[in-house]
């Protein structure tokens, strides 16, 4: 049996340790800092209803279209704004400086909206069927688009009025894009193995390059010198074709390093130099082009988007070449940072882990001083045993 206590006397109480206000605050703000490495360490990922998806000339939004065509902010993710069609946009591209955007639409025409209130500004219309392919002049001042009646047409994207038509009957240009000069537009069609570039502003056929392949989105390097074409094969593999402007001289290569069906997306970066691409087996890849080597393998949880349809805008690169987007299935958006992708799964290039480890440090002393205060106190004041 207990003794009973002294009359006058209450039972010892359990004492909780008393931190303080700072050593509270210290610890919130790890925490904080805990979550912003996780999150850092893996590709962003955007919730958005895509089929497509692009970056902005300035990388500061994305245009993503399917039926709920959006316009996105690439920092924080957020759905800036919803545009207004009853159509199923197929392509989006977003106008030099945010003034506008301009899409293909399933009804056969191509769409200009208002950027700052989604409103449609405008119809392009001309084309006998679907339109397959449209882009834009670096400057913004242009806008091409080919289509199924096997027409190319230039238009002004300031009045949206029709300037050039071409006929390139029998082929159907099914990609298009504006060399960074403005001088040139190379295409790639279904029916020909050939990429074709026509002159501007007449639309005259300047040059036609054998690619080796009739499948497959061209794109100019940043200075023009590079035109690439990436086609990904039935198999393992992704194939690369690269024209030297204006010697017309020919670079190729084969990538190996896929696992299983390599027809998904890729993108070429800016200068020319490398290849980013991801598979179904849930890998992003990046290659030197100077010898095909894989430079990095980056895991992801989720599987990307697998097409057979390579001029359809699965992937994007950013202008500064610094970032990578891509499509998953459910219509999400992963942009990936190329430093971030370099570095592995590592967190020791990321600022918030270095912060994150001096707060700790900085919680523990505090939580030392604290625990020691608490300590002094009891030791000096009698009978703290009892309340």
């Amino acid at each position: 049996m207990t003794e009973p206590l002294p009359e006058g006397c209450k039972p010892k109480r359990r004492q909780w340790p008393r931190f303080s206000l700072q050593t509270l605050t210290l610890f919130v703000v790890f925490v904080v800092c805990c979550a912003a490495t996780v999150s850092q360490m893996g590709p962003k990922r955007i919730k958005a209803n895509a089929e497509a998806a692009v970056f902005s000339p300035d990388g500061t939004l994305i245009s993503t279209s399917g039926y709920e065509p959006s316009l996105i902010d690439a920092e924080t993710g957020r759905t800036i704004r919803h545009l207004q069609t009853a159509y199923y946009v197929l392509d989006l591209l977003i106008l030099p400086d945010n003034i506008g955007v301009v899409g293909t639409c399933a009804g056969g025409s191509v769409c200009v909206w208002d950027a700052a209130t989604g409103r449609e500004r405008a119809r392009l219309t001309g084309h006998d069927g679907y339109v397959l392919a449209v882009a834009v002049s670096h400057d913004g001042r242009l806008i091409a688009t080919s289509g199924e009646d096997t027409t190319l047409r230039l238009w002004d994207a300031d009045s949206c009025k029709p300037l050039r038509s071409l006929s390139t009957a029998p082929l159907r240009l099914c990609a298009l894009s504006f060399s960074p000069d403005g001088k040139h537009i190379a295409a790639s069609s279904q029916e020909s193995h050939l990429i074709h570039l026509f002159g501007l502003p007449d639309l005259s056929v300047a040059n036609q390059l054998d690619a080796g392949f009739s499948r497959g989105r061209p794109c100019f390097s940043a200075d023009g010198t590079v035109l690439s074409v990436l086609h990904p094969d039935q198999g393992s593999r992704v194939g690369l074709v690269q024209f030297v402007l204006p010697s017309r001289s020919v670079r190729t290569l084969d990538l190996f390093e896929h696992k299983g069906d390599a027809r998904c997306s890729s993108v070429v970066s800016t200068d020319a130099t490398e290849v980013w691409t991801v598979c179904e087996d849930n890998t992003a890849y990046l290659f030197s082009v100077s010898d095909g080597r894989c430079v990095l393998k980056e895991g992801s949880p989720e599987p990307f988007y697998r097409t057979g349809l390579p001029w359809r805008r699965r992937g994007d690169v950013s202008r500064d070449g610094q970032r990578m987007l891509f499509v998953h299935p459910d219509g999400t958006v992963s942009i990936w940072s190329r430093s971030q992708l370099l570095s592995g799964s590592s967190p020791f290039h990321l600022p918030a882990f270095w912060l994150g480890l001096l707060l700790l440090l900085a919680v523990s002393a505090s939580v030392w001083r604290d625990a020691k205060t608490l300590s002094s106190r009891s030791a000096v004041v009698p009978g703290s045993e009892l309340e």
